[in-house]
């Protein structure tokens, strides 16, 4: 437990490369991980972008018990997003049926497309089709989803999605608008020379 405790204080405080040494000390001490200690070191591998141990700290995974784990799924694909590599993300988000994803995966997904999204990419339309997907699923989208999407739309210029997400922010999620969403907006309109 004490390993986990230091692993997991050592990546959310940013001490990223002490994070990783205790993970391999736990290692070099006969210490199994557990989920808890994948978390913490896909928290820290995401902060350095080293995809190659990220992908060996995944295939020990896979061989491992947390594989079906919501939560190591989404610390998996937000790996991927962070060390630049959205189409590994996507793969392996394609390639979890049966497990039960949660709001968290489906943000990290979109949120990926928004932040790697650029005028010849087009990828603020797949984080628009991510996000219909979401919604064919039958997950309630979070403050965090609309504030992807609608980002998304204002970098795309996607008027008429933007309004209608944030419409149904208010009318059918029930959700109050924050400053970030009205920011995104208020972008949206600016960028495509609608800010009157």
């Amino acid at each position: 437990v004490s390993w986990n405790i230091l692993l997991t204080a050592y990546a959310q405080t940013g001490h990223i490369l002490d994070a990783v040494r205790t993970f391999c000390c736990m290692d070099l001490e006969g210490q199994s991980p557990v989920q808890v200690t994948y978390l913490a070191v896909l928290v820290a591998i995401s902060q350095m972008g080293d995809l190659k141990l990220g992908k060996v700290i995944h295939n020990e995974i896979e061989a491992g018990d947390s594989s079906n784990s919501p939560e190591i799924t989404t610390s998996l694909i937000d790996m991927y997003v962070k060390c630049g590599r959205l189409d590994d993300a996507r793969s392996f988000f394609d390639g979890t049926y049966g497990i039960s994803l949660g709001i968290s995966s489906w943000n990290a997904m979109i949120g990926g497309y928004t932040r790697s999204a650029n005028a010849e990419n087009g990828y603020e339309e797949v984080a628009v089709r991510i996000w219909r997907w979401m919604d064919l699923e039958g997950i309630s989208p979070d403050h965090v989803a609309f504030n992807s999407i609608l980002f998304a739309c204002s970098h795309g210029g996607l008027v008429r999605d933007a309004v209608d997400f944030f419409q149904r922010m208010t009318d059918g999620c029930d959700l109050l608008p924050e400053v970030d969403h009205y920011v995104c907006i208020v972008d949206l309109f600016a960028r495509t020379g609608q800010l009157e």
